[in-house]
């Protein structure tokens, strides 16, 4: 019917919009890079973390946050003083962060600014509010038909009779129209009539409708906490419509007669890839055809494989001024996510299809946004600083681990040297597994209800060979796995710790068991050199991450606000919060990072070694 749709949502963060005022507190600086009250009280706030619920270590749980936020600064100074703020990967990953906030920031200057609700609005809202129509009506997916009705409806044919020996008897008597919930236009039409007068035929989606007006309903609220309620709705609706409205006016008015072509050869060749992809990956993680099946971060490697280098350079969407290559489009591919139940190829087309055309209507759109400077708000670049510097630490993270993989003569080495073997920590856990960061959230929040960790492993993890068993993994050694692996360690049995983010999405671990076991080198090499293998290359990247981390902080130099830092009022509640862009997309609204503070007593060991 007439149900009222949202075109878009905006869901704000004022403290990250907001510039930051030049006397703000600082609580941390890491060379030229400073952390202030807003980013760590946003940061530690709005991104999860479920060790921070144990009572009694509030203050602890602080400034182990504050040392990992340190962390990423100080790998994004070394990352900037290395060059690889100019790689592909940050120029084209951040890139895609900047766009979302010039177009929000149009958004917000053509669309939210222009929302003003007069006291005529409201009172007429209200009342509507109070007293919902009740209606009958007679529906036609017929243009003709229904106005045919309507006629003989003026020439005196009654409502009832009409009514009688139509379909519609079963169902469109008593309809209730509450406020908000239908398109505007409709409502308006029904609250223009008279009791007993009918409405001209009104098209919706489904086809067309006459409605009676039977009478009004008056809803009675009994207290005045339903009553600031009801009035917060109204507002939020009014508003919402108003915003429904100025966006259609401006998107028709700024996409007319534009006209963007795409490389037609390049598309279908681009499509065929990810059914490819898509293909293999349903295959290989044996997903029903009722889960979705999504592209990952290393698909962007995949397809620039398949494409070479002389295609990835050529024009794909082509616009007159500054045409977007293939590589760039890949990029934002990847960056956005895409997914589909179905792997049909036709249905797959016709997505990737509607994906570039969105593409097309946002590049626009944030080329609007940087030829009015939007870029440069202050509060803007605020945003963007802390994602930045986000960034580049990812990549100079990704350098220390492609810089500690081991070779076989290491691991030989290793294995030669040692005569009394290697002591190896084995760890059980349970796994939950989502790519969404919307599905961890309901986990997160399911966990701090009580409800069984297995329970919910078996309904949500993506992880297909250990979801009838509730997410366990059986003991494996912790040098595997990655920063899974990193956290059991450190957990006692019983702990739950997450999200972590992995290449497959972010996991959250319950540790069950941990146990030691001795690597023994009274056996042949080949029959321990896995195990040996991931255990150097565990040793390595840790090392290089306390030792690399602590150098950094003493070359770059960091202070510490400790006073502030005690005295910042947070909470501990574990949620995360989502920031909806003006004109599309969404984002976490803050940077997940891992937590990482323990690189600070390797600092401490350094500052005070005697020259």
């Amino acid at each position: 019917m007439f149900f009222r749709k949202i075109l878009l949502f905006t869901f704000l963060i004022p403290a990250l919009l907001d510039a930051q005022s030049p006397t703000e507190t600082i609580i941390a600086e890491a060379g030229d890079l400073i952390i202030t009250e807003t980013e760590f009280k946003l940061r530690y706030e709005l991104a999860p973390q479920l060790s921070r619920e144990v009572k009694g270590r509030e203050l602890e749980n602080k400034y182990e946050f504050l040392y990992t936020l340190l962390a990423e600064k100080l790998w994004a100074l070394q990352a900037r003083k290395i060059g690889l703020d100019t790689t592909d990967i940050m120029r084209y990953t951040f890139r895609a962060i900047e766009k979302m906030y010039a177009r929000d920031a149009l958004y917000m200057d053509e669309i939210q600014s222009g929302v003003k609700i007069t006291p005529a609005e409201l009172e007429e809202s209200r009342y509507r509010n109070k007293y919902p129509a009740v209606v009958s009506y007679i529906f036609s997916h017929k243009r003709d038909e229904i106005f045919n009705i309507y006629e003989a409806l003026k020439s005196g044919l009654s409502f009832d009779t009409l009514m009688s020996v139509r379909p519609e008897a079963l169902y469109g008597y008593n309809y209730q129209v509450n406020f908000g919930k239908m398109e505007k236009y409709a409502e308006d039409s029904i609250y223009s009539l008279k009791k007993g007068a009918f409405s001209s035929p009104i098209e919706s989606e489904d086809g067309w409708y006459i409605f009676r007006l039977d009478s009004l309903k008056e809803k009675l609220i009994h207290d005045s906490k339903a009553l600031t309620t009801e009035n917060k709705n109204i507002k939020k609706v009014l508003s919402q419509r108003q915003i429904d409205s100025l966006y259609k006016e401006f998107f028709n008015k700024f996409f007319r007669g534009r006209k963007v072509n795409t490389n037609g050869i390049i598309f279908w060749s681009f499509a065929d890839k990810v059914i490819d992809i898509l293909k293999s990956r349903k295959t290989e993680k044996s997903l029903p055809d009722n889960e979705f099946v999504y592209t990952e971060a290393g698909d962007y490697y995949r397809l620039a494989d398949a494409f070479g280098g002389d295609s990835l350079r050529m024009p794909f969407i082509e616009f007159d001024d500054a045409p977007v290559s293939l590589n760039n489009f890949l990029y934002d591919f990847i960056f956005e996510g895409f997914y589909s139940k179905s792997v049909n190829p036709d249905t797959i087309r016709a997505k990737l299809n509607s994906r570039v055309k969105t593409f097309i209507e946002h590049e626009l759109l944030a080329r609007e946004g940087f030829e009015r400077g939007y870029d440069k708000k202050p509060e803007i670049q605020a945003a963007l600083d802390i994602w930045r510097n986000y960034y580049l630490s990812g990549i100079y993270g990704q350098k220390l681990f492609d810089e500690s993989k081991v070779t076989e003569a290491e691991v030989f080495a290793k294995y030669e040297n040692n005569t009394t073997g290697f002591a190896n920590i084995q760890v059980n856990i349970q796994e939950i597994l989502s790519d969404s960061l919307e599905i961890i959230d309901k986990i997160l929040r399911e966990i701090d209800k009580g409800t069984d960790f297995g329970e919910l492993a078996r309904k949500y993890t993506q992880r297909v060979w250990t979801r009838e068993k509730g997410g366990e993994f059986g003991f494996f050694s912790a040098s595997m796995y990655g920063e899974i692996g990193e956290a059991a360690l450190k957990m006692r049995p019983g702990e739950i710790y997450g999200p972590i983010k992995t290449d497959d999405g972010y996991s959250v671990i319950k540790l069950l068991e941990k146990k030691e076991e001795l690597l023994r080198t009274d056996v042949p090499f080949e029959k321990v050199k896995t195990e040996i293998a991931r255990k150097v290359f565990s040793e390595k990247l840790v090392n290089a991450k306390l030792g690399k981390t602590a150098e950094f902080a003493k070359e770059f130099g960091i202070k510490i606000n400790g006073k502030a830092l005690e005295d910042l009022k947070v909470t501990g509640l574990n949620m995360i919060v989502y920031k909806y862009f003006g004109f599309g997309g969404r984002n976490v609204a803050v940077p997940v990072t891992p937590m990482f503070f323990e690189w600070y007593e390797k600092y401490l060991e350094i500052k005070n070694e005697l020259p």
